[in-house]
């Protein structure tokens, strides 16, 4: 297959197939279907909103066919023959919830669709082997983040900047929902759905509530949770609202631990101090299925009391966790195990809304305005319906052209006045003094004597989107043996293949 770039338009959006599979080993998760290297070696991912560049499982990490098959493929570097390695070093996502490990970066090549669909192709991408259970099945990260490296002078664009930079989407943005498995088993649009450059708004229910995006660029896509509550009563599980990262490279939902307390209470969950989990056994199960209870996640841009903002909910039914660990999963001595996806936070900063809240969420990111929205999911039989988000850039020359126009107009008719009330003068009274310059200050130039300002966001001063400030990530490069002192200490240590 040719790994030449396929020619779009530019201005219109990209949807990623998803594949027909489900996987994972902590759920089933629908996959996208991407190809890496030359020949393209197909893989199914995993959509990341907290990364931003595409890990893929190197061969350390499978010795059997069926591990391989279960972590979405494998892919094997010696088999490109555009695939330059750059060195090991340690993976930059995740690290606020304690998940630290190393990773064999190196360049190469990207078909972003299945084979024989016409899927754009994009050349030298930053891509990352990993071994370590923690991404058990690979990632395609969706942040615009550019990657530096200590030994390399310029930062590498991410693979959402590289489609926008070769016109291959119109903007840094995206529509994403994860999927539903349950659903999924009835209707095919019950699968994830990624859409690069817009979103489908065959996919979700329409509301007016806009998330500005957080000063943190790392956990950029910030909500306040109101209420968490199940649909037949009041009391929430929160004792008070808090902000959460939106983050579906993680499955779980990760909360305060009085939260999860009463959490467990309510679903009668046992909790595994080994696994870090809340099981389910097989009576509970049962009984939980039966109930279907309703969790609705309460959310809102402003965690303030008496906050003026609207709110919105996202429902999520039982069956979004009713989840199962395979044998692959750490520690896990069962082959299939219920489990409940509830984490205990340590601090603020790990408060997650992981992989089970996309389930039934759609998330919209436009990355050039810094701002998002979220929307309750929709699985409509029929077909898709994609909307463009255009890039700022064009918005504001579309209005500098329009105030050019407008000023333009102004100042030949300010022109002709002036000509007739001289003409006036001169007719009935000979000036004694000098006639006063008059300036007519066009929209065009007011326009842009605001432009200083233009990406000025909550206080601090941004950068325009094609470099966004402060979300460059320096990767310093790592001996062999810190290599494996970044591998995960809980579970087998793999050294890195280079």
């Amino acid at each position: 297959m040719s790994n030449k770039p396929v020619k779009r338009d530019g201005q219109s959006p990209l949807s990623i197939a998803s594949h027909q599979s489900w996987g994972g080993n902590d759920g089933p998760w629908s996959p996208f279907f991407i190809g890496y290297g030359s020949p393209a070696q197909y893989l199914r991912v995993l959509a990341s909103t907290s990364n931003w560049q595409p890990y893929v499982v190197l061969p350390n990490g499978c010795t059997t066919f069926d591990c391989r098959d279960a972590r979405g493929g494998i892919f094997y570097p010696n088999q490109s023959s555009t695939w330059t390695n750059i060195g090991d070093f340690t993976l930059g996502s995740e690290m606020n919830l304690g998940i630290n490990e190393g990773g064999n970066f190196g360049f190469d090549n990207l078909t972003l669709g299945s084979p024989g669909s016409g899927a754009p192709n994009i050349e030298h991408q930053v891509v990352v082997g990993v071994v370590a259970q923690d991404f058990f099945i690979g990632t395609l990260g969706l942040r615009p983040a550019p990657t530096n490296f200590s030994n390399f002078d310029n930062p590498i664009p991410s693979v959402l900047q590289t489609l926008k930079t070769a016109q291959l989407i119109p903007s840094l943005s995206w529509g994403y929902t994860a999927g539903s498995y349950q659903i999924g088993q009835l209707n095919k649009y019950g699968r994830g759905s990624l859409v690069l450059g817009g979103y489908d708004t065959a996919r979700f229910v329409p509301n007016d509530v806009t998330f500005q995006f957080a000063d943190d660029t790392s956990r950029d896509l910030v909500v306040g949770v109101i209420s968490i509550e199940m649909d037949d009563s009041s009391e929430s599980f929160l004792d008070e609202p808090i902000l959460a990262f939106l983050d579906s490279g993680v499955s779980h939902i990760w909360l305060p631990e009085a939260a999860c307390d009463r959490l467990a209470s309510k679903f009668n969950l046992t909790y595994d101090e080994n696994m870090d989990l809340y099981l389910v056994n097989d009576t509970v199960h049962q009984a939980l299925l039966a109930q279907n209870e309703t969790i609705a996640f309460t959310l809102n841009n402003n965690i303030t009391v008496g906050a003026t903002s609207a709110p919105l909910t996202i429902n999520l039914p039982y069956s979004a966790f009713d989840l199962q660990l395979t044998e692959d999963y750490p520690n896990n001595k069962n082959n299939a195990t219920y489990y409940f996806p509830l984490r205990r936070a340590a601090n603020s900063t790990q408060y997650t809304l992981g992989r089970t809240f996309f389930q039934h969420a759609y998330i919209i990111a436009d990355y050039e305005r810094a701002e998002f929205s979220v929307h309750q999911a929709q699985f409509p039989d029929g077909n898709t319906n994609l909307q463009t988000i255009y890039p700022l850039d064009s918005e504001t020359a579309s209005n500098l052209a329009t105030g050019s126009i407008i000023g333009t107009a102004i100042g030949v008719f300010m022109a002709i006045v002036l000509i007739l009330v001289g003409a006036w003068f001169w007719r009935w009274k000979k000036p004694t003094t000098k006639t006063p310059v008059v300036v007519v200050r066009t929209e065009l130039e007011t326009l842009e004597a605001g432009r200083k300002g233009e990406f000025e966001l909550h206080g601090q001063a941004q950068q325009p989107p094609e470099l966004p400030a402060k979300t460059a990530y320096t990767f310093q490069e790592l001996a062999g043996d810190e290599v494996a002192e970044k591998m995960s200490a809980e579970r087998p240590r793999y050294e890195l293949a280079g």
